[in-house]
C-alpha cells in the first residue's frame, strides 16, 4: 500500500508535481519487482519536481539514503521526472525501516540502481508466456530476464560477422538491449560521448580506466541498465570513439579519439554504426523524427565548452611561458642589482642636493661679509684721503722734525 502525504496532494502540493496515479503507475510495478506486496506500507513525499532527463523514459533511479528515508528519482513519462522520499513502515508500528536497510534491499531486489517500466513489463509478459507454455502459473519473475530485457545480446557484434553485417541499432530506446546500456540507440551513444568529453576534456592523451568510464556514464544519466563497464566500453571501442593506450599492460587505460570529439560537437546525434550496419529508409526517418523537445542542446554546449577549453589551454601556455620568463629574470640578479644602483644614485642625488643647499647658504653668508668688508674699506679710504687729514699729517711730520733737532 502506498500513502502519499500532503506535499503530493491538496493545497500544499509541490509545484509541477505529477498526479498520484501518474506516480503509482511506475511505483507499484517497482515495488512489485522488489517483492513487496499489499501488506507492505510505503509513505511517499515529493521533495522536488522538474528534474528533466534523469532516465529519458518511465522508470526509477535509486539515489541514496538519509535519516529514515530513501531518495528516488521517478520518471513518470519520457521527459519529466520528480524527486521522492520513500519510507517503509514496520508492520504494526509507526516506526519505519532504517533507511540504509531499505536502500540496500531496494538495490538488491531490483538488481541494480535503475528500474525501467517497459523492460519490467516486457519481462513480465515473457514470464507469463513461458508459464502458459509450460502449463505453470507463477507470480515470480525471472530476475535475469527482467535485468537484461530477456534478450541475448552479442556485445562484440560478432553474431553476424560471418555474413559481414550487424543488426541495425533500434530506433525505440525502450526496445534497445539493456546489456548494451541502450548504446545502440544513437541518442544515448551521443549523450554518452558528450559525457566522456565533458569529464575527460579535449586532449586525446588524457586516459581513464573502466571504473571512471562506467561511473561517468551513470552520473550523467546515460541509460546503461545493469551492463558492466566492459560491455559498455566494447561499444565505444568497436565504433572507434575510444582507443586503448596500453594493450600489453594492466590495468587497462583508454583515451578518447578525435572522432569522439567531432561526434560530441555535432548537433545531430545520428551515427552510422560500423560492421555493415543496415539502415532502411523507415529507420532513417524514425531516427530523425525522434527528438526530445525539452532536452538541452548538449552538442551546442559541448561546442562552446571545447572552444573555452581551447582558449583556456592557450592562455595557460602563455601564462606558463610568462612565469618562466619572470623566474629567469628574477634568478639572474640583474633586476636587484639595477634597483640597488638606482637607489644608491637617488641617495647620492639627495645628499648632493643637501650639500648644494648648504653651500648656497654659506655663499650667501660670505657674500654678506664681503659686502660689509667692502663698505668698511670704502669708508676707511675716504677717511685716509681726507685733505684735512693730509694737512695735519704734514704738520705732524714738521713738528716731529723740529723735535728731532732739539734732541740733538
Amino acid at each position: 500500500m502506498i500513502t502519499h502525504n500532503s506535499r503530493t496532494q491538496g493545497p500544499h502540493q509541490v509545484k509541477g508535481a505529477p498526479t498520484i496515479p501518474e506516480m503509482n503507475h511506475v511505483l507499484e510495478p517497482f515495488f512489485e519487482k522488489c517483492g513487496y506486496g499489499p501488506a507492505d506500507e510505503f509513505e511517499v513525499t515529493v521533495w522536488d519536481s522538474g528534474r528533466l532527463f534523469e532516465l529519458n523514459k518511465p522508470g526509477i533511479k535509486i539515489q541514496k539514503h538519509e535519516h529514515h528515508w530513501v531518495r528516488l528519482v521517478l520518471n513518470y513519462d519520457n521527459s519529466n521526472a520528480v524527486g521522492l522520499h520513500v519510507y517503509h513502515k514496520l508492520p504494526g508500528s509507526n516506526k519505519s525501516v532504517p533507511a540504509v536497510d531499505l536502500f540496500n534491499d531496494l538495490r538488491k531486489r531490483n538488481d541494480g540502481t535503475f528500474f525501467f517500466l517497459a523492460e519490467y513489463e516486457k519481462s513480465k509478459r515473457r514470464a507469463d508466456r513461458s508459464a502458459t507454455a509450460k502449463g505453470l502459473v507463477s507470480p515470480d519473475l525471472d530476475k535475469g530476464s527482467a535485468a537484461s530485457g530477456g534478450e541475448e545480446v552479442d556485445p562484440e557484434g560478432k553474431g553476424n560477422e560471418e555474413a559481414g553485417e550487424q543488426d541495425p541499432p533500434p530506433n525505440d530506446a525502450d526496445e534497445a538491449p539493456s546489456q548494451q546500456g541502450n548504446l545502440l540507440d544513437p541518442r544515448n551513444l551521443h549523450k554518452g560521448t558528450i559525457a566522456l568529453v565533458l569529464k575527460f576534456g579535449t586532449d586525446p592523451a588524457t586516459t581513464f580506466d573502466l571504473n571512471s568510464f562506467g561511473k561517468t556514464l551513470v552520473e550523467e544519466g546515460v541509460p546503461v541498465g545493469t551492463a558492466l563497464p566492459m560491455v559498455l566500453m566494447k561499444t565505444f571501442l568497436h565504433q572507434g570513439l575510444v582507443s586503448r593506450v596500453n594493450p600489453d599492460q594492466r590495468p587497462a587505460l583508454y583515451s578518447l579519439t578525435a572522432e569522439a570529439l567531432e561526434y560530441a560537437e555535432k548537433t545531430d546525434h545520428a551515427w552510422t554504426y560500423r560492421k555493415g550496419t543496415k539502415k532502411t529508409a523507415e529507420a532513417g526517418v524514425a531516427s530523425k523524427s525522434v527528438s526530445e523537445p525539452d532536452e538541452p542542446d548538449y552538442a551546442a554546449v559541448v561546442g562552446e565548452l571545447l572552444k573555452i577549453g581551447s582558449s583556456y589551454s592557450s592562455l595557460k601556455t602563455r601564462f606558463a611561458a610568462a612565469e618562466a620568463e619572470l623566474a629567469t629574470l628574477e634568478g639572474s640578479g640583474s633586476y636587484d642589482a639595477i634597483t640597488a644602483e638606482i637607489e644608491s644614485k637617488e641617495r647620492q642625488i639627495r645628499e648632493l642636493e643637501a650639500a648644494v643647499a648648504l653651500l648656497h647658504i654659506e655663499a650667501q653668508g660670505q657674500q654678506q661679509l664681503i659686502t660689509d668688508c667692502r663698505a668698511r674699506v670704502e669708508g676707511l679710504r675716504a677717511q685716509v684721503n681726507n685733505p684735512k687729514l693730509a694737512e695735519r699729517l704734514k704738520l705732524l711730520a714738521a713738528v716731529r722734525a723740529q723735535l728731532g733737532q732739539l734732541d740733538v
